[in-house]
């Protein structure tokens, strides 16, 4: 089925790249992407008015500190 997509100059990115490694055509390779993000399920709750999530057990705690560090880093 043939359609127009308005996405993101990086997604479109990651679809070529990921198509390029795998031989697909750019359209295989987003289907793809697709199919196996909509099967990806996290587990999500609703807490008064916020969606939360709980990243697993085996989890790294993130601390102010390491926020904090993260954002220095990113400016």
């Amino acid at each position: 089925m043939r359609t127009t997509l308005n996405i993101s100059e990086d997604a479109l990115e990651q679809v070529k790249e990921y198509a390029s490694a795998r031989s697909l055509s750019l359209g295989e390779a987003a289907s793809v992407l697709v199919m196996r993000g909509s099967k990806q399920t996290i587990p999500v709750r609703k807490d008064g008015h916020f969606f939360v999530f709980s990243p697993g057990e085996d989890a790294e705690t993130v601390t102010l500190e390491h926020a904090l560090k993260i954002e220095d880093e990113s400016e």
